[in-house]
């Protein structure tokens, strides 16, 4: 009796680190920036400019002011590209190590643009061959002028629809997330220019899915409904998650050689696993 008991003890105590690993009750801060041009946690932010034809993406300048980071820089279809990128992406910390988000359900995100415009979002794995082919899951999500938290659901993110069996779906890349990419993809005659801040995952919790943040937000949270569908289709103008039919931008460009960062933990509260 005594044997079984002490197994029974064991197991329950095994069941109960498993459940708490699997329902953290702190968000898992990702990334808040500063200067030099990095993380809290020293993960480099990697400039991303690409085109299908070279000089039709392209940046100006890229610096941290007030803990968000600043882009500027031009997307243009002069030289008949059929696609364009201009953004960056961060990694959990400057390790490198990839980070283990399968216990999260949101991801909480700070942006703004100078005008109206759908960003895209893509949580990127380690897999070199889906990189390249541009099909970890992606979350399109139009922002507005005023610095804003966007509260989105993990499951809103999705391959696009171009990818077919080549996309890795949200379930196969969070158990091993190297870095969360943020970019603009649709030409314009004037400079592009947005923000991007604080970067966070959050679990559900019994009260809800949206802890308070640990500091107060400068601006409001923007709540994000998991989109009806798996297919990517085109922009609304709402603050909705909205997806794409076709690659946007860079999706069929090979990423960028991968900086050394990734890795991530909380910096006032959370563990982070790796991705």
């Amino acid at each position: 009796m005594r044997r079984l008991t002490a197994a029974k003890l064991a197991a329950c105590a095994v069941a109960f680190v498993h459940a708490a690993q699997a329902a953290p009750d702190t968000p898992l801060l990702w990334a808040d920036f500063k200067e030099p041009m990095q993380s809290h946690l020293g993960a480099p932010v990697q400039q991303l400019a690409m085109s299908e034809r070279s000089g039709d993406a392209s940046i100006a300048s890229v610096r941290v002011a007030d803990a968000a980071v600043q882009v500027e820089g031009r997307l243009s279809t002069v030289n008949a590209s059929q696609w364009a990128t201009l953004g960056i992406e961060v990694g959990g910390d400057a390790r490198g190590m990839p980070v283990d988000l399968s216990a999260y359900e949101h991801l909480r995100i700070r942006l703004a643009s100078a005008t109206p415009r759908v960003l895209r979002i893509r949580l990127k794995g380690t897999d070199l061959k889906i990189q390249n082919a541009g099909c970890y899951p992606v979350m399109m999500m139009r922002v507005g002028t005023q610095l804003s938290d966007y509260l989105i659901p993990l499951s809103a993110f999705g391959p696009e629809s171009f990818c077919g069996e080549r996309g890795a779906s949200i379930a196969q890349t969070l158990p091993a997330v190297a870095r969360v990419e943020v970019t603009a993809n649709e030409p314009s005659a004037e400079p592009v220019r947005f923000q991007v801040g604080r970067m966070e995952f959050i679990a559900a919790t019994p009260s809800g899915p949206a802890p308070a943040l640990a500091s107060p937000a400068p601006a409001p949270v923007v709540a994000a409904a998991p989109a009806a569908s798996s297919t990517l289709g085109s922009a609304s103008t709402s603050t909705s998650p909205t997806h794409r039919a076709t690659p946007p931008a860079a999706a069929r460009k090979p990423s960028p050689r991968r900086p050394p960062a990734v890795r991530c933990r909380s910096s006032a509260s959370a563990t982070h696993a790796t991705a």
